[in-house]
């Protein structure tokens, strides 16, 4: 079955959920493990924080998870003035990894059974960064998709985010989202979880 193939009533969207630094991605690269053991097609994005030898945080990168073991771009830098993308919080992107991470979302999408994305935030809700995400969220046709959201975006008591948040929503109209939350208590255990989410609806690949 390609992506393509799976229809609309099979698809399966999840977001990944948490607070900062809670270990959604590292759920994401668990899940991914053991779905690629068990012969699905992935694709997509996932983040990785990158650190210097002291652990002090240096910058992003954004794997490709389509190859095995992932190719890696570096996203984004808190120390380097020449960087030529956004400003989010500590971190100035890199236009070359923005593209970078952008190709990847989009051969997964056409390519893969299950298409992870990481992550939806403020830049994606400005319509940059990641943004098309939401489209292929909001597409009939496409892959069974994990996206990681952080917590906070989703906090209606914050009307400035809120708002962007449900502008950008809106154009998903009736698509059901299934929401996952990583806790402290829960992170490590909850990667199959997800992988259940993910291929409950349709058969496993070796069934096809």
């Amino acid at each position: 079955m390609s992506a393509m193939e799976i229809q609309e009533a099979e698809r399966v969207r999840v977001a990944v959920t948490g607070k900062r630094g809670v270990g959604k991605s590292t759920v994401c690269e668990k899940a991914l493990r053991i779905l690629r053991a068990e012969g699905w097609l992935c694709g997509g994005i996932l983040t990785r924080k990158v650190r210097d030898s002291s652990g002090s945080l240096r910058g992003i990168e954004v794997l490709d998870v389509s190859r095995d073991p992932p190719d890696a771009r570096t996203l984004a830098r808190t120390d380097d003035p020449k960087a030529d993308g956004p400003r989010i919080g500590p971190y100035r992107f890199l236009q070359a990894g923005l593209s970078f991470g952008r190709d990847a979302i989009r051969r997964g999408f056409s390519e893969a059974e299950v298409l992870f994305g990481d992550e939806l935030g403020y830049l994606e809700l400005q319509g940059k960064g990641f943004h098309l995400l939401f489209e292929a969220l909001a597409a009939e046709t496409g892959p069974h998709m994990a996206v990681v959201v952080r917590s906070d975006l989703l906090d209606e008591t914050l009307v400035v985010r809120s708002d962007l948040l449900d502008e950008t929503l809106g154009r998903l109209g009736a698509v059901e989202i299934r929401v996952l939350e990583v806790t402290t208590s829960n992170r490590d255990q909850v990667a199959p979880v997800l992988c259940r989410l993910l291929t409950s609806a349709c058969a496993h690949p070796e069934g096809r």
